[in-house]
């Protein structure tokens, strides 16, 4: 088994890493925080390839251009892991050697190795350890969307006879699938998207094409007079572009829709198109549907419009899409204040959405209540039930303190999306906050293309708490 990301092989152990894994593996930095003594000599190294790393989900990791062993990344299931797991949980440890720290390789080896583990092996929790001081490790796992559940202290580690205190993180697999992000893919990021509909499109489309359609799809994909106008939409899991939507804004006609095979029957493709449907809320969509996508387009919400046909040695069936957009009485909005006995649920719903402690949104929404602060939380319900929402709060976890209040928190449950409640939640915060003299309202935000049709301007990059890099500053005046 192999596997091969942007930068990365990961592939399994051969007798003929030795000399590579020793070179790597007896520095004295990496072995101890890992769990395992330095190699001694290549032999040691050989030995430990012939006895550990050839057992089964052991993976060399491998710089593409040499394939030279530089780290490892391994998947313990079940009672092979250390923390007594069950059948359907996996335990994922790893090292790199010290040249190639810093260097952003190994939460790269591991967001594929979670790939492997939830969606071909189907767990349903993955779970990773790291040794008290190993800030390093704890913060590949953060990166990688594992959240702390446990410590587990005075552990005797059997491989270096450490007594040892370690931090255990874990993943579910919802939590892994509802960390991919929808936006507006930048400038730069176009030539990655067109060469994942290339790939994809050679994979599925081309085989059921004569050559003459091979070509003609290809040669738009050069063809900057076709290309102009096209807005693309991206699906990003954590930096990996894993899925493209490319519209015609003016027209709502989708010219292309691509999901990376390996991140197929995710719900990708699906979330991209209701991260278009956020954007064009009221509008109907065209689309010209390749053979194997149509019953895609069906689940959701597409319908054939004629017969298919062959252009250019194309094959598609012309679709459209029409929105359901519901009664104006379908949902209601309301800031806590209208309904302050919902404050329980309402610090439920939020924790069960960021992670956040329940504590922290419970403290908040009472300032609020109380009169204690006139920074509010504002809700949209169906039938009773919470479907969407957001706060205000004086600081969203970044180093622009300056820069305050901070709208927070903003969700809507994934079956109500595209249906423009983000937006009438933001145009009910902002004018409560303006009505109480409170202007402007920031916000941080991955997303661009979403906010501004609100009237949110893009004002700066701000540094978040314990993030690797910036993210966008939103201001509404």
């Amino acid at each position: 088994m192999r596997f091969e990301t942007e930068r990365l092989i990961l592939r399994p152990w051969e007798e003929t890493d030795a000399e590579s894994l020793y070179e790597y593996a007896r520095d004295e930095r990496v072995g101890p925080m890992a769990g395992w003594l330095p190699h001694t000599s290549v032999e040691n190294s050989l030995d430990i390839i012939r006895s550990v790393l050839s057992q089964p989900e052991n993976f060399a990791v491998c710089l593409k251009e040499d394939d030279l062993a530089i780290g490892s990344i391994g998947l313990m299931v079940g009672e092979k892991s250390n923390l007594g797991l069950t059948d359907s949980e996996g335990e994922i440890g790893y090292w790199i050697g010290v040249p190639f720290w810093g260097r952003g390789l190994i939460p790269e080896a591991v967001r594929e190795l979670m790939r492997y583990a939830f969606k071909e092996l189907g767990l349903e929790t993955l779970w990773c350890g790291y040794f008290d001081g190993n800030e390093k490790s704890r913060r590949v796992q953060e990166k990688c969307g594992f959240v702390f559940d446990h410590t587990r202290r005075n552990v005797t580690w059997k491989a270096t006879g450490q007594i040892v205190t370690e931090h255990i993180l874990k993943c579910s697999w919802r939590d892994w699938k509802n960390s991919f992000s929808m936006r507006v893919c930048k400038d730069s990021e176009i030539p990655s998207a067109l060469e994942l509909i290339r790939s994809v499109f050679l994979e599925y489309e081309s085989p059921v094409y004569p050559p003459e359609g091979t070509e003609t799809f290809l040669r738009c994909l050069q063809d900057d007079t076709y290309l102009s106008g096209i807005r693309y939409y991206g699906a990003f899991d954590r930096n990996r572009l894993i899925g493209v939507v490319g519209i015609r804004s003016e027209k709502r006609h989708i010219c292309f829709f691509f999901v990376e095979s390996r991140y197929q029957r995710l719900g990708v493709g699906t979330g991209l198109f209701r991260c278009i449907r956020e954007a064009f809320p009221q509008d109907p969509f065209t689309l010209n549907a390749a053979p194997h996508g149509l019953p895609f387009y069906r689940k959701i919400g597409f319908r054939e419009t004629g017969a298919e046909q062959t252009v250019n040695g194309i094959r598609f069936t012309p679709m459209e899409y029409q929105p359901d957009t519901g009664s104006p009485e379908e949902f209601v909005y309301m800031s806590l204040r209208d309904s302050p006995e919902r404050i329980g649920p309402a610090a439920e719903w939020f924790h069960s959405k960021w992670n956040v402690p329940v504590e922290a949104y419970l403290a908040c929404m009472t300032a609020y209540l109380s009169g204690e602060t006139e920074l509010g939380w504002y809700l949209c319900l169906k039938d009773g039930r919470i479907v969407g929402g957001l706060g205000v709060i004086e600081n969203d976890f970044h180093d622009r303190k300056d820069l305050t209040p901070n709208v927070c928190a903003v969700y809507t449950e994934e079956e109500y999306r595209g249906r423009g409640i983000a937006g009438k939640l933001l145009n009910l915060a902002v004018e409560d906050m303006r009505s109480k003299g409170i202007s402007p309202l920031y916000l941080v935000t991955d997303h661009t293309g979403f906010y501004e049709r609100y009237g949110w301007k893009f004002l700066c990059m701000v540094q978040g708490d314990g993030e690797p890099e910036m993210t966008r500053m939103y201001v509404h005046w």
